[in-house]
């Protein structure tokens, strides 16, 4: 993880490697202690090089987020798209702003299909 000034009152973090409960604790405290600085106005952390990241470091940047937000700090992630896109076929949950004519789940050809209901019984 790497820290860089963009511009004064905006940094960057750069983050990089798998970020889950062994390592999410890192993360938490550069971005707190990013969020210290005087004058700053702005934080952009950047997950671009992020192979994995679990629920521990999605705490983490949920916590650098209710921090910043409780000082008036912007708060954005940047490059996250590529966790959103696996894990949406991991789980077959369709990826956010998608389009919704091309965004529906497939199903694996042993899974049959499920019903919200049940099937209608007509009688004899």
């Amino acid at each position: 993880m790497t820290k860089h000034p963009v511009e004064p009152g905006i940094t960057r973090l750069a983050v990089t490697g798998d970020v889950q409960t062994a390592t999410s604790a890192a993360l938490r405290e550069l971005i707190l202690n990013a969020l210290d600085a005087n004058d700053l106005h702005e934080i952009v952390i950047d997950i671009g090089a992020v192979p994995l990241l679990d629920s521990a470091g999605i705490a983490a940047l949920i916590a650098g987020r209710n921090t910043a937000a409780a000082r008036g700090i912007g708060y954005q992630i940047i490059n996250y798209q590529h966790l959103i896109h696996r894990d949406s076929q991991t789980t077959n949950v369709p990826t956010f702003g998608a389009d919704p004519a091309t965004a529906t789940p497939t199903r694996s050809h042993h899974e049959s299909p499920r019903r919200s209901h049940p099937p209608r019984h007509t009688p004899p």
